[in-house]
């Protein structure tokens, strides 16, 4: 019964490996991640003014939180729709901070944002087989 328990928890866990960045899979996490963020905004006309350098938090041995800041440009529908492409996005970002407020522009559409994005990075060869089904049969 407790082996069966084990099957269906690592069952659950394999589920949800979309969510996080395993760099066998993902590639490099600074820079892929990077990517995907420039390409949603520009997918939407978007206009990124910094995306900052990213910064590293340790979650667990192995495991990583890493934060992009990112300040924008746009108009409301280009927000919603730069929002909507980031959430859409696998392995998932996570809005840690989003702000937006008019732009000091003349123009009374623009609005100017500021976040901060961050994604759950597995570097632990060992959690690393067990999401992507590769360890060992015993």
């Amino acid at each position: 019964a407790q082996e069966r328990e084990l099957d269906a928890e690592l069952k659950r866990f394999r589920l949800r490996a979309d969510e996080y960045w395993l760099p066998k899979r993902d590639g490099t996490p600074e820079t892929g991640a990077r990517k995907k963020i420039e390409r949603s905004a520009e997918k939407v006309e978007l206009g990124i003014e910094t995306i900052g350098s990213p910064k590293k938090q340790k979650i667990i041995p192995g495991v990583n939180a890493l934060e992009f800041r990112v300040v924008a440009k746009g108009t409301l529908e280009q927000i919603v729709k730069f929002m909507t492409e980031i959430h859409d996005q696998h392995p998932m970002f996570y809005w840690k901070e989003f702000r937006f407020f008019p732009s000091r522009s003349r123009d009374k559409e623009t609005m100017r944002i500021t976040s901060h994005l961050s994604l759950v990075v597995v570097e632990d060869q060992q959690v690393l087989s067990l999401l992507l089904g590769e360890e060992e049969q015993q």
